[in-house]
């Protein structure tokens, strides 16, 4: 008679052993197999393949400089072929235009950058002394109070007083007045 017990464990076995012999009534060895463990079959490993980047021409690349110059940047790019590359663009590897391309859209965005950041700037107006003595006089009538409050407010006891940095500034005053 033959008995077959799945054994999965070192637990299972001292209990299969028991069994056996309150079974039989007998006390005999076991033999104990570990189990044969089948591995599900695998497909091979195989290695993605690289997607291969588009190939960019040197027609490409020059439209891009010639789109760049048209904005007034070929001063930029003629220095970005100067002292980087050290080569012009005809004389280049293909290996090298992407590295071009992202070096001319960062010539671009500084340059945006740069106009942006001039737009922003206030363009200061130059105030002559003539103007400013001339608008406080046209205000001096009817506003001898504020006129007053607005030299303290500059630190300035009279109108000579002021410093010609500030007139600028205290023109827009009277200006609001």
């Amino acid at each position: 008679m033959e008995i077959n017990i799945k054994i999965t464990s070192a637990e299972d076995v001292a209990q299969a052993q028991k069994i056996f012999e309150a079974l039989t009534g007998k006390t005999e060895q076991v033999k104990v197999e570990a189990p044969t463990v089948t591995k599900p079959k695998s497909k091979p490993k195989t290695t993605p393949k690289k997607q291969d980047k588009p190939v960019l021409t040197i027609d490409e690349v020059q439209e891009r400089v010639d789109e760049l110059d048209a904005k007034g940047l070929g001063r930029e790019i003629i220095s970005m072929y100067r002292d980087h590359f050290k080569t012009p663009l005809r004389e280049m590897k293909p290996s090298q235009y992407p590295e071009v391309l992202e070096r001319l859209a960062l010539i671009e965005k500084i340059a945006e950058d740069d106009a942006a950041f001039e737009e922003t700037e206030a363009p200061t107006k130059t105030v002559t002394k003539a103007e400013l003595e001339a608008k406080f006089k046209e205000l001096l009538d009817d506003h001898r109070a504020k006129l007053k409050e607005l030299l303290a407010k500059f630190e300035a006891q009279k109108l000579s007083n002021l410093d010609a940095s500030q007139y600028a500034a205290f023109y827009e005053e009277l200006e609001a007045i």
